[in-house]
């Protein structure tokens, strides 16, 4: 199992989401995302504002399904490849957690921000 937790030490921009990507899809998307409505983004992420998005599943797909998260605010994501889900769990404050089922193989743990002075911070537990 691939865990990666984050600290939001500054969040001033409209959203930060947090989660796993297809890199390949990625990086031909050039690292920009043009349409978070339509699937094959390549992300599977929750967001500050409690939106979820999943590359292939309208279900999860920008829909607020999550929980809300801001400053100061610790984010835990998991990724399990041997039973195909990705957990997203915050764990201060009031602690939440999202399962998502996936249908994707061999993600990387990735972050967006929508202004560039938002702050995400690497933990290691």
């Amino acid at each position: 199992m691939q865990t990666n937790s984050f600290m939001i030490n500054k969040h001033i921009g409209q959203s930060i989401a947090i989660g796993f990507c297809e890199l390949e899809i990625i990086k031909q998307q050039q690292y920009q995302i043009s349409n978070w409505n339509s699937l094959g983004h390549g992300c599977y992420l929750i967001s500050s504002g409690g939106y979820t998005y999943n590359s292939k599943d309208w279900k999860f797909n920008f829909k607020k399904n999550g929980f809300c998260f801001n400053q100061n605010q610790i984010i835990k994501i998991s990724y399990d490849p041997l039973n195909s889900v990705i957990i997203f769990e915050k764990l201060n404050d009031s602690q939440c957690l999202i399962e998502m089922k996936i249908a994707t193989k061999n993600l990387h743990a990735c972050v967006y921000v929508s202004k560039p002075k938002d702050e995400i911070e690497i933990l290691n537990f």
